[in-house]
């Protein structure tokens, strides 16, 4: 069954450790650079379609330079679930790239005050 919750188990197993550009994480799995981008879309063709459903949330995923999955929400459900995912997934990595700044930023201070 391929649906958003098996997209985004598969994406659960990848280390994203650095945000992109356009709402886009970087990782790596089994030494392979891995991109993940969501976009929202907006409804045009459809007028019925833009009163259910007016954005859409859409993956695609990128593996070793090659677009190897993709997903466009299909309810309201699969863009909350979307978006939550990446909500989380941005938080993790910005508290770690603060993590690390901050870390670099004391060894930077230690090593400019013993000169």
């Amino acid at each position: 069954m391929n649906n958003l919750t098996t997209v985004l188990a598969k994406l659960d197993k990848v280390n994203f450790t650095s945000l992109g550009d356009n709402r886009s994480f970087n990782g790596e799995l089994m030494g392979k650079k891995v991109v993940a981008r969501v976009s929202i879309e907006m409804e045009t063709m459809s007028a019925d379609r833009i009163n259910e459903m007016p954005i859409q949330a859409v993956i695609s995923i990128t593996f070793d330079g090659s677009v190897v999955a993709g997903w466009g929400c299909e309810n309201t459900k699969d863009n909350a679930e979307l978006v939550t995912w990446y909500v989380k997934n941005e938080a993790r990595i910005m508290k770690n790239e603060f993590k690390t700044d901050r870390d670099n930023k004391k060894v930077s201070e230690v090593i400019w005050a013993s000169i």
